[in-house]
């Protein structure tokens, strides 16, 4: 019996291997002489991977061992001291962060990207330093699609993802997929090992948080009249049938949840503020449209501010002026990033268009959510 080398299951990339065979750089397995079996795969950098095993591959279920942490150059290991226990034993290595932010941008359906930059720093180290990046972005379309991900003048320093029968489409001779001193030397195209056709992303249909919560409230704090104060010292859930920004303010404080049943809008001089040390959790049931004064966060750390889309949201588009730090996550919206700002943080959507030169930085911090 041949099993493959990948198998499409869950979330993102799977490798399978059993005890005495090897496959390429991918996974391997070595019998030690204590009985126990070491486990060594490669995936991606800095992710973390769930080890699990089975011993039936016609009707397998998988039960999870450990989950582990690929280093810098996406190596992972582990060592199974249960298989004295077991005569016979499949092993595969799930990518179990793949499910909530992937690894930069991932979509269900089309990614277009035209001009600006995509890259990547970790903000668990160090905040992010213009010149001074990394080149750990997978940018995940996973559609069959001819052009699932289409790219024009763009840099993307990691790799790009179909499924087998996706391909992606470099729109003039300005684009460059790849590492970070493979684009510095001026290099155009695909660097060789920076696409691969093995996506297989698990997307989440997010539902409704809660049903009611505190209703939204104004207040001066330090100085300021704000339209909205949300509190999370004072009530963790907020609930609103629909809201709009158009000249009003809004500051988060403490750790709050607020839920928006209908549509989303900030615009004109409205705004909303992230307090340091607060953070805030986004849930929105209908469109979402954010300009104007954007979402300020304070704290810079893109970890404290998420905005989830129901199945209810088919759009969400930022032009903000104020550089979006957060994750966006709508499976099921079509998402719009435009203007000349920067968004820190990690976009899961149904369709994602960038343009207008924006550069997207993916926070690897988010990985280990």
């Amino acid at each position: 019996m041949k099993l493959p080398l990948s198998i499409p299951l869950l979330s993102a990339v799977i490798f399978c291997a059993w005890v005495g065979q090897t496959f390429a750089d991918r996974i391997s397995l070595v019998p030690m002489a204590d009985g126990t079996v070491q486990v060594s795969g490669s995936g991606f950098s800095n992710l973390s991977y769930s080890i699990q095993a089975t011993t039936d591959l016609a009707n397998p279920a998988w039960t999870p061992l450990a989950t582990v942490s690929a280093d810098t150059n996406g190596i992972f290991n582990f060592v199974d001291v249960d298989a004295t226990n077991h005569s016979n034993r499949f092993y595969r290595g799930v990518q179990a962060t793949a499910t909530t932010f992937g690894s930069g941008l991932t979509a269900k359906q089309t990614i277009a990207i035209s001009g600006g930059a995509i890259d990547s720093f970790n903000s668990s180290v160090a905040p992010y330093t213009y010149g001074s990046y990394g080149g750990n972005v997978v940018v995940l379309s996973d559609t069959n699609a001819t052009g699932a991900i289409k790219l024009n003048a763009v840099f993307i320093f990691g790799m790009v993802v179909t499924p087998p029968l996706g391909t992606v489409t470099l729109v003039g001779s300005a684009s460059a997929v790849g590492d970070t001193n493979w684009i510095a030397t001026g290099n155009v195209g695909i660097q060789p090992g920076h696409y691969t056709n093995n996506a297989n992303f698990q997307f989440i249909d997010w539902p409704a948080p809660y049903t009611s919560g505190a209703a939204l409230t104004g207040g001066i704090v330090n100085g300021t009249n704000y339209t909205y104060v949300i509190d999370g010292n004072l009530h963790p859930n907020y609930y609103a049938d629909w809201l709009s920004l158009s000249s009003q303010n809004m500051l988060v404080q403490g750790c709050a949840t607020l839920y928006v049943k209908g549509s989303f809008i900030v615009s004109g001089t409205g705004y909303i503020y992230l307090a340091p040390d607060s953070s805030l959790t986004l849930y929105v049931g209908g469109t979402a449209t954010i300009s104007g004064g954007g979402i300020v966060n304070s704290t810079g750390l893109a970890k404290n501010i998420s905005i989830y889309g129901l199945p209810s949201c088919t759009g969400l588009t930022y032009s903000g002026s104020s550089s979006f730090i957060g994750t966006l996550n709508a499976p099921e919206a079509s998402v719009t990033i435009t203007g000349g700002n920067n968004l820190f943080g990690a976009i899961v959507a149904n369709t994602i268009a960038v343009s207008g030169g924006v550069v997207i930085h993916f926070d690897e911090a988010l990985s280990n959510r």
